[in-house]
């Protein structure tokens, strides 16, 4: 639920799903401890479902947020099982596949009714081989998640349209992403 807490401590109400009801107990803890332990306005409604992101429905949103207006979709979604090396490429290829499903699954659900104009922010996983090359899931999908009725575009003031997050003993990093409904 970190997501969800960032966006209630900066004033925003919140609305998150997963499909592991372990993640949906946990997230309800933190926010629960949220509302007790920082100024979060009385107002600002927070939710967690129990729904995988590619059954989302406007429904669901708008019930939560009030008519589902103004909305920032801001999503670190499922990144692939915890590893202490590089996989074997067959093993990737197969984690790549699944992922490619899931992601590009979420992104064909919300397009259907997903206000234009809104932003995404969406963050892939990536493999450190050697600490020198990356092998970036985003690679496969953005052309794919264009397609759909989205266009990728810079994060202002960066100007760049990725941003990469790793820590030095871990496999996997995050490239994160922003999208726009078009």
């Amino acid at each position: 639920g970190t997501i969800l807490m960032e966006a209630m401590l900066m004033g925003n109400s919140a609305v998150g799903s997963d499909a592991d009801p372990k993640m949906v107990a946990g997230c309800e803890q933190n926010l629960a401890w949220l509302r007790q332990n920082c100024k979060i306005a009385p107002e600002l409604e927070s939710k967690i479902f129990r729904r995988s992101a590619t059954e989302l429905t406007h429904d669901i949103i708008a019930t939560t947020l009030g008519g589902g207006s103004n909305l920032l979709v801001v999503t670190e979604p499922y990144l692939g099982p915890p590893l202490s090396t590089f996989p074997a490429l067959a093993f990737l290829e197969k984690v790549l596949n699944e992922l490619s499903a899931l992601y590009l699954g979420f992104f064909k659900n919300i397009a259907s009714w997903l206000p234009k104009g809104t932003s995404i922010v969406f963050i892939f996983p990536y493999w450190k081989k050697n600490n020198l090359e990356k092998v970036r899931s985003s690679e496969r999908l953005v052309a794919k998640i264009e397609s759909l009725g989205y266009i990728k575009t810079a994060f202002d003031p960066l100007q760049t349209t990725s941003l990469f997050y790793e820590r030095s003993d871990q496999i996997v990093g995050r490239e994160i992403m922003r999208f726009i409904k078009t």
